[in-house]
């Protein structure tokens, strides 16, 4: 066997080798460059989550009511998400986010109240956001005050539909992100 002859069998070879390799690395930068934008993106919506409970738990100071949450307040709430959210994501589409707001109450006897749409229950956003965990599955993580009741909790979630790069190839959406914070009511 001649050395032509074995190189007339090897034509394409690199052809067909450069284009495998080059298919799983799209897939490799694909994947990569997902992650780190919706770890961004997670840290920013950590951040905004965190503050937006901050702000329900302080209502009483900053509204000058008492602890019930009201359809106003959850309104201005997101008002002040969508700008915060405005000014600090690249990109930013008012219609990829949602936001989900819980307010967990107790009765004189510290059972729990039941939560009610509208009233202990608030949904913001076009983006259909819902909790991993509801708050009434967390009323273990609320405190008997010093007034021997126990402290309201609330928990703020908030949803938006990143980059789905990777997702995309693979027929499946990894672009949802999801925050929650929870806090102790005064």
């Amino acid at each position: 066997m001649n050395l032509s002859s074995r190189r007339s069998r090897q034509k394409g070879a690199f052809a067909v080798e450069m284009a495998l390799v080059a298919s799983v690395m799209v897939f490799v930068l694909a994947f990569t460059t997902d992650v780190v934008l919706n770890q961004s993106l997670k840290g920013k919506l950590d951040r905004m989550s965190y503050s937006m409970v901050n702000i329900l738990k302080e209502r009483t100071q900053l509204y000058n009511a008492g602890d019930v949450l009201d359809s106003d307040q959850v309104d201005e709430l997101y008002d002040v998400l969508l700008q915060s959210l405005g000014r600090t994501v690249g990109g930013f589409d008012a219609t990829q986010l949602g936001m989900y707001v819980e307010q967990q109450k107790f009765t004189e006897d510290d059972d729990p109240i039941e939560p009610q749409v509208g009233v202990h229950l608030f949904s913001r956003g076009t983006l259909a956001c819902q909790p991993a965990v509801s708050l009434r599955q967390r009323e273990s993580l609320s405190v008997v005050t010093t007034f021997d009741r126990r402290a309201t909790l609330y928990m703020v979630t908030i949803c938006y539909q990143g980059k789905n790069w990777f997702g995309e190839l693979m027929d499946e959406n990894y672009g949802l992100v999801r925050s929650y914070s929870i806090m102790i009511g005064r």
